[in-house]
């Protein structure tokens, strides 16, 4: 009888531990399975956002561009216009109040203008081409979170 007993023991042990095995063996293969499910998720989502990242940078290039081709040509068009004042071909005039006159033939508007000299032109587009580049900048920098968001 003890020695049923025992076997009987033993039996239930080695099942037991047969059983607590073969279920560490399924779980081990669950985990294995859920690191690999991971590990792709993983992945696709790094590659998405690569994707993402290399859309966007390939946005900012286009927008650098541009505006780098935009100043150029607004520098190029200041400088055209400070050559033709310094040549004598373009002159800027001011509204002047002061001794009244029937009608400005240059104008044909019947407005008392002032010329203003060739230093004084070149400072006034300064001021202008500044606050255009100002302008350029902050657009670039809109467009840019645009492009972002």
């Amino acid at each position: 009888m003890k020695e049923k007993i025992i076997n009987l023991v033993a039996l239930f042990v080695v099942g037991f531990v047969a059983g607590w095995m073969v279920n560490g063996w399924r779980l081990n293969a669950q985990i294995e399975a859920t690191e690999a499910e991971h590990a792709q998720a993983l992945q696709k989502a790094e590659q998405v956002a690569r994707a993402k990242e290399q859309a966007w940078q390939a946005a900012h290039d286009a927008l650098a561009k541009k505006y780098e081709k935009e100043k150029e040509n607004a520098k190029t068009e200041i400088n055209r216009l400070r050559g033709r004042i310094s040549a004598g071909t373009v002159r800027l005039s001011v509204p002047a109040r002061g001794c009244a006159v029937s009608e400005n033939t240059g104008t044909g508007t019947g407005e008392t203008r002032a010329e203003l000299d060739p230093e004084t032109a070149n400072d006034l587009i300064s001021i202008a081409s500044d606050g255009d580049a100002a302008i350029r900048e902050l657009n670039l920098c809109i467009d840019k979170y645009n492009e972002l968001k």
